[in-house]
Order: C-alpha cells, then sequence, then structure tokens
C-alpha cells in the first residue's frame, strides 16, 4: 500500500512540477507552453497526456509508469493531473 501512495504522489508531483513551469510561459504560444510541460514531464518519468491552455491558466494531465512490479500487475501506470497560473 505504501509503494502505490508512493507512485500516485511521484505522478502528482511530475504534474505539479509541469503545470508549474508551463504557467511560467504563459505568454508564449500555446505549442511553446505545452512542449515546456512535457519537457518537465519527461524529466520527471511521466508522459504528457493533454495540455489545455485557457487564457492564462494552463491543465496538465500526466501519466507515469509505476515502478514497483507487486504494483504494476494491478495498475500498470498512474494519472495525475494538475492546474497553475491565474485561476478564476
Amino acid at each position: 500500500m505504501v509503494s502505490l501512495v508512493a507512485e500516485v504522489h511521484r505522478a502528482r508531483g511530475a504534474a505539479d512540477l509541469a503545470a508549474l513551469a508551463a504557467a511560467q510561459n504563459l505568454g508564449d504560444s500555446a505549442h511553446d507552453v505545452c512542449r515546456v510541460a512535457q519537457t518537465v514531464a519527461q524529466i520527471n518519468g511521466a508522459v504528457l497526456e493533454s495540455c489545455i491552455v485557457q487564457g492564462s491558466a494552463i491543465q496538465v494531465t500526466v501519466i507515469r509508469e509505476t515502478n514497483n512490479r507487486s504494483i504494476h500487475i494491478f495498475m500498470p501506470t498512474v494519472k495525475a493531473t494538475a492546474r497553475a497560473g491565474y485561476l478564476l
């Protein structure tokens, strides 16, 4: 159970970092902003599933493969979503 919680935290961390890094570039094109999110997600062991830029906010969803073999059998991936920027 502890390993599953750790895997979820790793996915959430990757999503949070990707959203925060991308939010720093919200003045750029949506493509460039999402490219930053993708790069940061990859650095943190995740794959960017979606990237939505709406005005001065961004929402990213990442998928991260679980590393623990006993968890991987039942839950091969963990998905997490994060938002950053000026949210109304």
